[in-house]
């Protein structure tokens, strides 16, 4: 099958394959007595239609369609044969293919390099403990205090941040509006209305003209009209007090358990960090203290996307793109490494992702994004065509974490 293998360098391989023709043959003939059972020959009972009519009227589009199927699976068949894992999508040199004889395919495709003397264990870094201020744990208490939030008649004027409720009418417009709700101080109107309102109670009537800019987001963009209302209700912000009731309105004991949960939360989130923070560094490592080539697709595709991460900040929106390439290419260069060291690492291992595995990795991303889990599949079947992307991001996570547990954590360096 494989006629021809040739070595361009360490990380391209040039292959010449041929599919035989009674191979191709077969395939086509066994197509055309499908098309022969599915489709109707008028003076032909179904299936009944004789080869040589079916190949002068079908042959066409059938060979073009056995050809879409053959060619994937002895390409496939010919990566098994050279026991070669390629990394990009085959370059099909052109091959002219005439009925009867063998296909005879040369591709180039780009494979993962031969890391010599490959070490990935007992990697040294630093021990890091997570260290937790009260200011951090006072910022947690007053975040879900926040989420505790309540409205409260005020029983009072008006003041900033006051939430009213109140009937108005846009004069000019003949056009009236019943319970308007409106935060004095917000820019939902212009400031002219608060200012209107401050110092007035429930039940007061206002008037004031107000001028809208252009930018603003209603049909009253750009004009200079007369609101005439009235206040109907006046509702203040209520935060909880921060004490005993609340600790154990949010399920714990008391005042000092709370904050010992939230401490143990902030603890196990900086640990996260700290986690991740190792992990680079131990890439870091296995990059410096490794020589290999990297594909040059792998390199391209890295380029391509701290490119696309660059190119919209301002300190390079006068840089052209080749300057810019220039000066991201150590880096991308860097990245690429360390994508060739994990995937290495991860076959070394043998490391897969199961349908598990993915479930779970979308779930979680659905509750980072609050995005439904089937609308996230969608999102990304519409960008990649298939969930592969996601998958492989899966899969260099568990390998990230396999390097970290064959680390030395210790005082390093």
């Amino acid at each position: 099958m494989i006629k021809n293998l040739e070595h361009v360098s360490e990380t391209k391989k040039r292959m010449t394959v041929e599919i035989p023709a009674d191979v191709i043959e077969k395939k086509i003939r066994e197509e055309l007595l499908n098309v022969g059972r599915r489709v109707k020959i008028p003076g032909f009972r179904p299936g009944k239609a004789p080869i040589s009519l079916l190949d002068k009227k079908f042959g066409k589009d059938v060979e073009s369609d056995v050809l879409q199927k053959v060619v994937p699976e002895y390409y496939s068949r010919a990566m098994q044969e050279a026991k070669l894992s390629p990394i990009s999508n085959p370059e099909f040199e052109k091959s002219d293919y005439k009925r009867n004889d063998p296909l005879e395919m040369t591709f180039t495709v780009e494979v993962l390099p031969e890391i010599k003397e490959l070490k990935y264990e007992g990697v040294q870094i630093k021990a890091v403990e997570p260290e937790i201020t009260e200011e951090e744990v006072e910022t947690a208490m007053k975040r879900i205090q926040a989420e505790k939030l309540s409205f409260e008649p005020a029983g009072r004027p008006a003041e900033k941040d006051d939430v009213v409720t109140m009937d108005y009418e846009v004069i000019e417009d003949g056009k009236e509006h019943k319970d308007e709700i409106f935060k004095v101080g917000s820019d939902q109107y212009p400031e002219e209305l608060s200012e209107e309102i401050k110092g007035k109670k429930a039940g007061d009537d206002f008037e004031v003209k107000l001028t809208f800019p252009e930018g603003h987001n209603s049909d009253l963009k750009g004009r200079t009209v007369t609101f005439k209302g009235s206040i109907k209700e006046i509702k203040v912000l209520k935060l909880p007090d921060i004490d005993e009731s609340f600790a154990r309105d949010a399920g714990f004991e008391g005042l000092a358990a709370f904050k010992d949960a939230l401490k143990a939360d902030i603890r196990s989130a900086k640990a996260v960090q700290i986690r991740k923070k190792q992990i680079v560094e131990i890439i870091e490592k296995l990059v410096d203290s490794h020589e290999f080539a990297v594909p040059e697709g792998m390199l391209e595709n890295e380029l391509s996307a701290l490119l696309t991460s660059e190119r919209g900040k301002d300190e390079n929106k006068d840089k052209d793109e080749s300057s810019l390439k220039e000066e991201l290419r150590p880096e991308a260069l860097k990245n690429a490494k360390s994508a060739v060291l994990l995937n290495v690492i991860g076959d070394k291992e043998n490391v897969t992702v199961s349908e598990e595995e993915m479930k779970e990795k979308i779930f979680e991303l659905s509750q980072m994004t609050q995005i439904p889990p089937q609308n996230l599949v969608q999102m990304y079947m519409s960008k990649d065509g298939s969930l592969e992307g996601l998958r492989y991001g899966v899969f260099k996570e568990k390998v990230a974490e396999l390097i970290h547990s064959k680390a030395v954590i210790g005082k390093g360096e």
